[in-house]
């Protein structure tokens, strides 16, 4: 198995469509078939980031993506509180 050292340990390679660990020499995929010939630079991205500045872009993207999850979540509840309530007030 072919594994390329990075900045967090050893990155596995992967098939770009299955995501199937295969080695650099591979020209074809071994679970799904893709041909892999030909695309032997930028056909694999590592699992982890390459860099500080990456990792810290990937923990942002993260922490905003999980904020706004909470807002919309809060928003929707807000909501549902208010519906029910007019809906008791109507019904008693």
């Amino acid at each position: 198995m072919s594994l390329k050292s990075g900045l967090w340990g050893q990155i596995m390679e992967k098939c770009p469509s299955c995501h199937y660990s295969v080695d650099q020499e591979d020209r074809f995929c071994k679970n799904c078939g893709l041909s892999l010939a030909g695309k032997t630079q930028g056909r694999f991205r590592p699992l982890l980031p390459s860099s500080a500045e990456e990792m810290d872009c990937l923990y942002r993207s993260f922490f905003h993506f999980i904020k706004a999850g909470l807002i919309f979540s809060g928003g929707l509840l807000v909501v549902v509180l208010i519906i029910r309530t007019i809906l008791d007030f109507l019904s008693g």
